[in-house]
């Protein structure tokens, strides 16, 4: 899997988690489901937190406060997207950086790709992938892949260490 499909796996599933985590709380009174955000109003029901989209003043100024996704604000290479807690999040957009302020939606590779297309040719997807930069997962993995091997080293000198330990002690003992 690329590292931007990883990167929105995870970005959905926090959102999932903090939406989830907001329904299942007991409480007894509202005070108890109050989690400052200025777009929800928080109310306990039924000895549960439920969640509603608030109408007052702060909740319409604010910008990030969304009822749908067409009511973020749009940002450069940026998908909105709005959830239960009624709060605009945002994921990159995939192929698409910014450059001063501008935005360049396809990079050289892919201008490239799209006018060999009437010719028949085009680059795999496979392709395209190796030149992504790396996300979290692949430095995370770089940093396991990394400690298991200075384990591997430090334990390979430990061993060379304790022969020659060993060999010093036999040849002490033999005399």
């Amino acid at each position: 899997m690329s590292s931007r499909v990883v990167q929105l796996l995870v970005f959905f599933f926090l959102v999932l988690l903090c939406c989830v985590h907001s329904q299942n709380v007991v409480c007894s009174r509202d005070s108890d489901c109050n989690d400052d955000n200025i777009c929800t109003i928080d109310l306990c029901l039924e000895g549960r937190c439920a969640t509603f989209r608030s109408d007052d003043e702060d909740a319409r100024a604010d910008p990030n406060c969304c009822g749908k996704d067409v009511d973020c604000p749009k940002q450069l290479c940026r998908v909105a997207a709005c959830f239960s807690d009624f709060r605009c999040h945002y994921s990159p957009l995939g192929g698409c950086s910014t450059s001063e302020g501008l935005s360049e939606l396809y990079d050289d590779d892919a201008n490239e790709s799209s006018s060999e297309e009437g010719t028949g040719t085009s680059e795999s997807s496979t392709e395209e992938e190796e030149d992504e930069d790396p996300g979290v997962g692949d430095i995370i993995g770089a940093v396991v892949g990394f400690v298991i091997l200075g384990i591997l080293v430090l334990s390979f000198i430990v061993v060379v260490i304790l022969m020659v330990i060993q060999k010093i002690v036999r040849r002490l003992t033999e005399r």
